[in-house]
């Protein structure tokens, strides 16, 4: 290869140790939604909404997700898109435990999804264990749409929520720390959301801009 291009440091730092002659450049999974419009909202009169949107696999871990959150005594509903290995299950769980304040509403297409998502909260971005050299690109999508992140995942992604005060973080596989994290979340009110989405669809456009990025590796004659 004469090029290498790893959308993670760690990937870079792994392939380095490898061959460290090689030219290794970072290139993020920035999406392009090709709109300067910010359409979310929060409504006041709703409890807090986190949704997770996506694969049900095993490495997404959500059917355990449901098992161990601990919404009864909160202001959060949990809303689940999607589908996957585990679909069955996670509808079968939620079907005998009504209580446990989570919604699953199936597959949707795209557009239909972002609609109904513009009046939502929270964005959950679970991984069930840690992924040497993986950062989900869900991060940088929700992060341009204006969605604050939940991060469950581990690895490089913390500190990108972090850098960009995306939202909160628990240690992948402590559910006992992610419960905590959203029992802080329960205690906000609803107008936080309104300014955090706000702020992180503006700064965006800086931090997660594709046409900067490639702007950027063509300035140091990457390609």
């Amino acid at each position: 290869s004469t090029l290498i291009l790893g959308q993670s440091k760690e990937i870079i730092d792994h392939v380095k140790s490898i061959v460290p002659e090689k030219s290794c450049f970072l290139y993020r999974n920035f999406p392009d939604h090709k709109t300067s419009e910010f359409t979310l909202s929060s409504t006041s009169d709703e409890p807090i909404k986190i949704f997770y949107a996506g694969l049900l696999g095993v490495a997404q871990g959500v059917f355990e997700l449901c098992k161990q959150l601990k919404l009864n005594n909160l202001n959060i509903e949990l809303h689940i898109f999607g589908d996957g290995a585990e679909k069955k299950q996670i509808e079968d769980f939620i079907k005998n435990n009504s209580e446990k304040k989570i919604i699953f509403h199936g597959m949707m297409e795209r557009n239909q999804l972002l609609n109904k998502l513009t009046t939502f909260d929270i964005a959950l971005v679970p991984l069930k264990a840690r992924i040497y050299g993986s950062v989900p690109s869900k991060i940088f999508e929700y992060g341009s749409l204006g969605f604050p992140v939940l991060y469950f995942g581990g690895g490089e992604g913390e500190d990108i929520v972090k850098e960009n005060n995306m939202g909160w973080i628990a240690p992948v596989g402590d559910y006992e720390a992610l419960n905590k994290e959203l029992e802080l979340i329960s205690e906000l009110p609803k107008e936080n959301f309104s300014e955090m989405k706000t702020d992180l669809f503006q700064n965006s456009k800086t931090s997660f801009n594709l046409d900067k990025q490639i702007a950027d590796l063509l300035s140091k004659k990457v390609f």
